[in-house]
């Protein structure tokens, strides 16, 4: 893949995410988690992704064309799977391997008033 494809692969929009914080490494991005999601999801389906949600994972087999996924609506054939949600991720535990993060040190929780 050429150098030009990995930038078109970046191409997330970032001004939709309002807040800028200082830091050390320059301004760092702050974002709720549903807006996040939303400019992701779109940028994946922009790349021609699909996206499915609310789906109870049963069983993965993985092979060399791609990744049967068994769900408790239907079956799924797809070349990647991916399991982004953290520490609980059904795609993580169905598949058998370890979360490699760390546990949270604490729970944060903001308002808008």
């Amino acid at each position: 893949m050429g150098s030009s494809s990995c930038v078109e692969l970046d191409d997330v929009d970032k001004t939709r995410w309002p807040y800028r914080l200082p830091g050390p490494a320059g301004v760092s991005l702050a974002v709720d988690m549903q807006s996040f999601e939303a400019v992701l999801a779109e940028r994946a389906t922009a790349l021609g992704a699909t996206i499915t949600r609310g789906r109870g994972i049963v069983d993965i087999e993985v092979s060399n064309s791609g990744v049967a996924v068994r769900t408790d609506q239907a079956p799924y054939y797809t070349r990647w799977l991916v399991g982004c949600d953290g520490g609980r991720s059904s795609v993580r535990k169905v598949a058998g391997f370890d979360f490699e993060g760390t546990a949270p040190e604490f729970t944060g929780y903001s308002i808008v008033a």
